[in-house]
């Protein structure tokens, strides 16, 4: 009985599965690419780490960062930037990864706003053209993961153990 109780109990921990990017896949494209490239055209999401760098004319302009769920762009190229050149960043992640998605966008650039960017569960655009970067400015894109699945946790699953245990009882008198 005691093993029985204790799979049980297992069994019905708390379990949630979260979407991340960490570990996956993921590609770059920017135009206009006779000025702009990615340093890399596909690389692995780490955490806490630069996954791109994107060159203005073989100069660093901009680091890519990637985390579990954010996507944040940075101005790291030493001064302010006034993009007017058609600028836009395009990010190929697994599809799929995020099927139902909203997101958020904290940014201190200069003519970013939420019509700049979008998504469509695989590819992230974001048109850049038209905004004024200062040195350190940035982008940050939040995704909202709402496919999270959650499995009842221990006291909801021992309450309702206990239930079909008396249940059992009761019905054996």
């Amino acid at each position: 009985m005691k093993k029985w109780l204790s799979a049980v109990c297992i069994a019905f921990m708390s379990i949630n599965a979260h979407a991340s990017f960490i570990g996956t896949d993921v590609s770059c494209s920017i135009e206009p690419s006779f000025i702009y490239n990615c340093d890399a055209s596909t690389t692995t999401v780490v955490d806490n780490s630069e996954e791109f760098l994107l060159q203005l004319m073989g100069s660093d302009r901009f680091e890519v960062g990637i985390g579990a769920n954010t996507v944040q762009i940075e101005n790291i190229g030493g001064d302010v930037f006034f993009a007017e050149a058609g600028e836009y960043l395009d990010l190929t992640f697994l599809a799929g990864l995020f099927d139902e998605v909203a997101f958020t966008v904290i940014s201190n650039v200069t003519g970013v706003e939420n019509t700049d960017l979008g998504f469509d569960g695989e590819s992230l655009a974001f048109d850049f053209n038209n905004t004024v970067w200062a040195f350190g400015g940035y982008v940050t894109i939040g995704f909202i993961d709402n496919t999270q699945v959650t499995i009842p946790n221990v006291p909801t699953a021992l309450l309702m153990l206990v239930g079909l245990i008396g249940l059992v009882r009761y019905s054996r008198k």
